[in-house]
């Protein structure tokens, strides 16, 4: 039942990502030359917006009500490999996955999955949805850093032009807001581009270079990438 329990949790969780990536494609598709089809365009997206921004806190509440009741967490963030044979296990999977075919933060993850990721070559696995993916490395970040990581609601690379904060103290600052420890909450109604986006401004603001973080995708190993078999 646990892993069922999961299971449904997690797809409700990508779900919402792929309907913000959808948002992004019906934006990408607009004619922005045809000022009719902009306004019918943009009529529609603000109206989508609004709708899957009200479902994913629905859902979110949803999860958190299942979660409350069956004390069966939707995700359990990795934490760096405690032992070698923990490390080695974890870089068997990535083996499996296929070393040519790493991805890294220049590409579009829209209505992809990641597997498992490294940050500066320790591996990290577990995460199904690039929100996990994200709150893994915060948590690691925190664990790293906590007082960089303790500033983050007041770095200004992390509010948006619009005045949004991505880190605040405060939930009335977020739209979804989920605590990442150490009482920082995060914004988690983001798309998959966009927490790529965070994702390189936390490499920065920890001091790493962009290549430090490599993730393998769950459709690279369903398609059947090849390589040393766990």
């Amino acid at each position: 039942m646990r892993e069922r329990i999961q299971s449904i949790l997690t797809n409700l969780e990508t779900v919402g990502e792929d309907l913000l990536a959808l948002s992004d494609d019906i934006w990408l598709n607009i004619d922005h030359n045809d000022n009719d089809a902009l306004d019918k365009g943009l009529t529609f997206k603000k109206a989508f917006n609004k709708t899957v921004g009200e479902f994913r806190e629905v859902s979110g509440r949803l999860s958190n009500l299942v979660q409350d009741y069956t004390q069966v967490p939707t995700f359990e963030a990795p934490s760096a490999p405690a032992s070698e044979d923990e490390r080695e296990r974890r870089e068997r999977l990535i083996r499996a996955l296929d070393r040519r075919v790493p991805h890294g933060l220049a590409e579009d993850f829209r209505y992809k999955r990641p597997a498992i990721f490294t940050l500066s070559s320790v591996p990290f696995d577990g995460t199904n949805t690039w929100s996990q993916v994200y709150e893994t490395l915060c948590r690691h970040f925190a664990s790293l850093q906590p007082a960089v990581f303790n500033a983050l609601p007041t770095n200004p690379d992390f509010v948006s032009s619009k005045g949004n904060k991505h880190f605040s103290r405060q939930a009335a600052d977020l739209r979804i807001a989920r605590d990442y420890g150490r009482g920082v909450l995060a914004e988690t109604n983001l798309s998959a581009n966009q927490i790529r986006d965070n994702i390189k401004r936390l490499l920065c603001a920890f001091g790493l270079p962009e290549s430090a973080f490599v993730v393998y995708l769950r459709e690279d190993r369903d398609a059947g990438a090849t390589g040393d078999t766990p």
